[in-house]
């Protein structure tokens, strides 16, 4: 006969120390992995057009919207 306690009582205490380990690993595994996406810079390089009939041409082949900077130096 074995004196190991196995009766309900054991269940839900292992079942929440379960729960708080998976709980812990999935957030580590999350603050781990998030980084990795963040390790190179891309460069970006942006061409401005300043012929608007040269802009309104390339935005409609490409079926994109034109914005318009207005910028002054006063």
């Amino acid at each position: 006969m074995s004196l190991r306690n196995t009766g309900a009582s054991a269940a839900p205490g292992r079942r929440l120390r379960l729960a708080w380990v998976a709980v812990t690993i999935l957030v580590a595994v999350l603050i781990m992995s998030g980084g990795a996406g963040c390790t190179g810079s891309v460069e970006t390089k942006v061409v401005f057009l300043r012929d608007w009939e040269a802009a309104k041409d390339q935005a409609a082949s490409e079926n994109k919207p034109i914005m318009i900077n207005f910028y002054t130096d006063t």
